[in-house]
């Protein structure tokens, strides 16, 4: 009974740790079923009030093939302005403003063999690379591993795909749901 209980536990811290801060984020996206499909500026302010306290990330994403001279791989586009609010940088700096240059996810920096200061390119046009995203570790709304994240302006859809709220405990994503 006595180990039952300690696997239980260390279940328990274990299933936690893999979760991460997923428990205290909520995503909104569009409701397709009503015909929205995107969110404006508007919803994201609506969305600031609501989740007063809680920080709002707007994010536009898409996908497409990046590329390094003849390597290739698919990738989860994602345009956000602080890439520092859901990622970490494994080489390289994220900036406080995403205004220029890619920010590439692990993977594919691997697939593609990039690096800090390389070009990627992606729907025909280059991108310096001024960052690689750590490895993520647990589970996240956002999989940035796969990913480039590229600045808002290089997107054609000016609206956004999704918003991620996230507060500091899981009761107050709770009540910005």
């Amino acid at each position: 009974i006595a180990a039952l209980g300690i696997l239980g536990s260390v279940l328990e811290l274990t299933a936690a740790d893999s979760i991460g801060s997923l428990g205290n984020q909520v995503i909104v996206t569009p409701n397709a079923d009503a015909g929205v499909q995107s969110l404006t500026d508007r919803d994201v302010q609506t969305i600031r009030r609501a989740a007063a306290g809680a920080e709002v990330i707007p994010i536009v994403s898409g996908g497409a093939l990046a590329a390094n001279g003849d390597r290739q791989t698919f990738a989860t586009l994602y345009g956000v302005d602080d890439p520092s609010a859901l990622f970490e940088a494994g080489a390289g700096e994220l900036p406080a403003r995403h205004r220029r240059g890619a920010i590439v996810g692990a993977a594919v920096a691997e697939e593609l063999g990039l690096s800090v200061g390389r070009s990627v390119e992606i729907e025909g046009r280059e991108y310096r690379v001024v960052a690689v995203l750590a490895e993520a570790e647990g589970i996240s709304l956002v999989q940035g591993d796969g990913a480039v994240l590229l600045p808002r302006d290089a997107f054609v859809q000016r609206d956004y795909s999704q918003v991620i709220v996230r507060a500091d405990t899981g009761p107050a994503a709770t009540r910005a749901a």
